[in-house]
């Protein structure tokens, strides 16, 4: 990711309504899990790992010396630099690892998630986003430096090569869909943007709508993203 984009999430990350509708998913579903120990791969500046923390024992991990460098300016200790194909972890270390918006970054996605397969503890849980559809492909994709975006069945495909049994695989943002269909034919540039506070307030109620879908146990049929709960087999 271009270093300027590293920067704007640092200091959109807490306020913008899609940054800040996900981690509150996020957090729901890593509660559900009830784990001890987890590790955020690709921990970005630390926000996500900001809401963690309160309640567990919390390790980042992250390639980019500068959103490691604002990580420790947000207050969080806890890190290491690593390349996420090969993390310096023993083997069933943690009981959750959650994996944001970082597979599609990687050239060997499926020796990646081998390698998280292998530092989770036996009936450990890894909590995965992705962007959806590579029709959807547009210039944030080339600036946030993506291999691809996933269809859900190539995703469930590389999970269970990778040895994990899939419990929960479903989109989220699906109301912004058609925005977002439309939108890649008029984006030059990044989607990181700063918003007024009604616009992120609007948004953010938007998404909050998929979050409670998801939260009561269904599935949202069609999304920007994918998000998926798979176990450790």
């Amino acid at each position: 990711m271009e270093l300027e984009e590293i920067d704007k999430m640092y200091e959109l990350e807490d306020s913008h309504w899609w940054f800040s509708a996900k981690r509150e998913l996020i957090v729901n579903i890593v509660n559900s899990l009830k784990p001890k120990k987890i590790l955020d791969v690709g921990c970005g500046t630390g926000s996500l790992i900001s809401s963690l923390s309160i309640q567990y024992d919390v390790v980042g991990c992250e390639y980019s010396s500068r959103a490691l460098k604002l990580c420790k300016k947000r207050g969080v200790d806890d890190l290491v630099k690593s390349d996420a194909e090969k993390l310096p972890f023993g083997e069933e270390n943690f009981d959750v690892v959650t994996v944001l918006d970082v597979v599609e970054h990687i050239d060997h996605d499926v020796e990646m998630l081998a390698e998280i397969r292998r530092i989770l503890k036996r009936d450990g849980h890894v909590v995965i986003s992705v962007p959806a559809h590579m029709f959807l492909w547009q210039a944030h994709d080339v600036l946030h430096h993506h291999k691809r975006r996933y269809a859900a069945a190539e995703l469930k495909y590389k999970l269970r090569l990778s040895g994990f049994k899939i419990l929960r695989m479903t989109y989220w943002n699906s109301i912004l869909f058609p925005f977002s269909a439309g939108y890649k034919f008029f984006s030059k540039g990044s989607n990181i943007k700063k918003h007024s506070s009604i616009v992120n307030y609007i948004f953010h109620s938007v998404l909050s709508l998929d979050n409670s879908v998801i939260r009561r146990g269904g599935n949202v049929p069609f999304g920007v993203s994918i998000l998926c709960i798979a176990k450790k087999v």
